[in-house]
């Protein structure tokens, strides 16, 4: 391996890959996953915007289930230990 070059293995035999190259192509596709990312916001950003919202509502919700079903399981584990505790 020489200079910006890093050894990589291609179908059991080795062949050198350029890395800066890479580097280059990796910087091209985000680069394009941006732009895609802004004329998709342009075009379809209020109807993205009512999904995250319901999303965001649904964890929310769901959340809160969570918690009042813990609530729930707490005071029936308590009520169980009174009832050991009352040698009944």
């Amino acid at each position: 391996m020489y200079g910006n070059q890093v050894q990589v293995y291609c179908g059991g035999a080795s062949c050198e890959t350029d890395y800066a190259g890479r580097i280059a192509h990796w910087a091209r596709m985000e680069l394009l996953k941006e732009k895609v990312k802004m004329r998709l916001d342009a075009k379809y950003g209020k109807q993205l915007d009512k999904v995250a919202d319901l999303i965001v509502d649904l964890v929310s919700e769901r959340t809160k289930s969570d918690e009042e079903l813990t609530q729930k399981e707490t005071g029936l584990r308590e009520a169980l230990g009174a009832m050991d505790g009352d040698g009944s």
